[in-house]
């Protein structure tokens, strides 16, 4: 037993050796300039730049940094930029979009923490493209806005919106109120309140909705699907890989369900109706009251 431990101890120490040596070579050979570097950065966050356009279509590149997207009191578009740094960013404007852009810092902090704010009119129409790589993303209530949001890591939050399509990687997702759903989660949960049309796409993460009043279609990787009512006016269907799928309220359609491996309890499917929802899965449990 002691012999082993010595063993385990001097592969452990020597890959310890090894990766202050690579570092230390790595600093050597790229001139790094340790200034850069700063431990600690306290100050509170500060407004940077506030500017005002009129109102026009919204692109947001963001390479870190929380963006919230909320209400304005009028018809103008207001960009604001937070942050408690140096941080690299430009806002610009052309005949038809405002452009907002944010870059990453060659100097590095700890507790360094920045926000981008832009105010829209409640009932714009305009379009709205989010691109960001590290932060959170929330959306105020626009009845009429169609965004687009493609982000790397950080959790989105949408309050109401027309139509959302969303290109997430790593975190959750959260909508109230939405007509058109489209969407690929790759590592997070999905949790939707009302939704008429739904394509959702996930590899591993729970996905719960409360009401679906037209179509859904959903292929998942690995979590359970949780939907209470579910009225469809087109064929639909769930597919996917493990994980239980249950529905508390379904009307209007006949159920068609297959679990490779797991139990199928379908209580409520009118075998006579048009429609026809589809469930297909490797692994999982699938209950329908």
């Amino acid at each position: 037993m002691n012999k082993s431990i010595t063993v385990f101890c001097i592969v452990l120490l020597s890959l310890v050796v090894c990766a202050l040596s690579f570092g230390l070579y790595y600093v050597i050979n790229n001139n790094y300039d340790f200034s850069n570097i700063k431990i600690f950065s306290y100050s509170n966050v500060k407004l940077l730049e506030s500017k005002t356009f009129d109102e026009k279509n919204i692109i947001i590149e963001n390479k870190v940094g929380d963006i919230k997207i909320e209400n304005s009191t009028d018809d103008k578009v207001y960009v604001e930029v937070y942050a408690n740094y140096d941080l690299d960013y430009s806002i610009d404007e052309d005949d038809n979009t405002i452009k907002v852009t944010t870059k990453r810092e060659k100097s590095y902090a700890l507790f360094r923490s920045s926000k981008l704010v832009v105010k829209l009119p409640k009932d714009t129409s305009k379009d709205l493209i989010v691109n960001s790589e590290v932060g959170d993303i929330k959306v105020d209530s626009f009845i009429n806005l169609k965004p687009y949001i493609k982000l790397a890591t950080g959790d989105i939050e949408v309050k109401e919106v027309d139509t959302l399509e969303f290109d997430h990687s790593t975190g959750d997702v959260e909508v109230d109120t939405v007509k058109n759903l489209k969407g690929t989660n790759v590592t997070g949960d999905v949790k939707v309140g009302e939704v008429n049309f739904v394509t959702l796409k996930t590899s591993t993460g729970d996905i719960r909705i409360k009401n679906i009043t037209d179509k859904v279609e959903i292929t998942k990787g690995t979590g359970d699907v949780r939907l209470d009512t579910v009225t469809i006016s087109e064929n639909s269907f769930i597919k996917g890989g493990t994980g239980d799928v249950r529905i508390k309220n379904i009307t209007g359609c006949y159920i068609d369900s297959k679990s490779h491996i797991g139990d199928n309890d379908i209580n409520n499917g009118d075998r006579k109706a048009e429609l026809e929802l589809s469930i297909d899965i490797k692994i999982g449990d699938v209950k329908v009251n």
